[in-house]
């Protein structure tokens, strides 16, 4: 593999664990009564490559379920990254091999 796609996985694999860190995190605060983490925090995270993490937070830790702008925007998002994903690697067999 080249370098670019190992820091690619590793940047996807960071993202994720983040954005799962981050939900379990609003979870806990949420019950605690304390601050916060805001949406657009969450939102922000998961554009650039941790919806499959707050996706996944959502189900484990049954957060944000019903707020329809997650229970839309995230899976949109995680969809968007695949696509986008699979027309990297189309564009790299292209011109790379």
């Amino acid at each position: 593999m080249t370098t670019v796609i190992i820091i690619g996985i590793l940047f996807y694999l960071l993202m994720n664990s983040y954005a799962l860190y981050l939900m379990k995190e609003d979870k806990f605060r949420a019950k605690q009564k304390k601050r916060r983490i805001s949406e657009r925090h969450l939102f922000v995270i998961s554009f650039f490559g941790g919806a499959i993490g707050v996706w996944s937070g959502m189900h484990l830790y049954r957060h944000k379920t019903k707020h329809r702008s997650f229970v839309i925007g995230i899976p949109a998002l995680f969809f968007l990254h695949i696509g986008t994903i699979y027309g990297i690697v189309q564009l790299y067999q292209f011109y790379f091999e």
